[in-house]
């Protein structure tokens, strides 16, 4: 089935996609353990302004752990 939205050519997929067609699932064991030195390491330079152009912040002051990550703002700073 096709639709035309303005432009856009749009198709519809009549078939379903059956249960052994999917991908599997990769499971938490499939993951390799971190080594726990690079996981120190990530983290110091995570909160360290060494790694800015000018050496006065860190990654962590945009990227807040407590905020998954955000900075809890519409726009950014930097």
């Amino acid at each position: 089935m096709r639709y035309f939205l303005g432009s856009l050519l749009l198709f519809s997929s009549t078939s379903i996609v059956t249960a052994s067609e999917r991908p599997n699932r990769v499971m938490p064991s499939e993951f390799s353990t971190p080594y726990t030195e690079i996981v120190a390491l990530g983290s110091q330079l995570f909160f360290d302004p060494v790694l800015s152009g000018n050496d006065n912040i860190a990654c962590a002051r945009c990227h807040h752990p407590a905020l998954r990550s955000g900075d809890a703002m519409s726009l950014s700073i930097g």
